[in-house]
């Protein structure tokens, strides 16, 4: 319903409204009055000042990619553990934790195994090495 108001000469129109945005099918997200794409699958919608994205929904990344990060899932190969950076995620050497090919940890490196007649040593300078007993 549209209301005519006449005050001091001037014309106020009253109970105008907007119509509200209704987003649907390929672009149901609305962000700052527009329609944006669906997220693909394992992904948020975000609605920023500057618009709208999809980032990694981090309560449902893939088993396949199981670690969020800056809003992408990301993985790691086994013995490796996962950092998240401003950058990015990185994977890395789990120095706790060497394998058993490489079991001696210096310098945050995993070095290789000593011979039986050999013994680990780490310099902070050389790194790992292996020295006779």
């Amino acid at each position: 319903m549209l209301n005519l108001l006449l005050i001091g000469g001037a014309l106020i129109l009253s109970g105008c409204s907007t119509p509200a945005l209704e987003c649907s099918g390929a672009n149901p997200n609305e962000c700052n009055g527009q329609c944006w794409s669906a997220c693909g699958a394992n992904q948020v919608f975000q609605c920023e000042t500057s618009g709208g994205s999809c980032g990694a929904d981090a309560s449902n990344c893939p088993a396949t990619a199981p670690y969020s990060c800056n809003g992408q899932c990301w993985a790691c190969a086994p013995g490796q553990v996962f950092k998240c950076e401003i950058s990015g995620g990185t994977c890395g050497a789990d120095y706790k934790n060497c394998p058993a090919d490489t079991p001696n940890s210096c310098n945050q490196a995993c070095w290789a195994k000593c011979g039986t007649a050999e013994k680990f040593v780490c310099d902070e300078t050389l790194g790992g090495t292996c020295e006779k007993k």
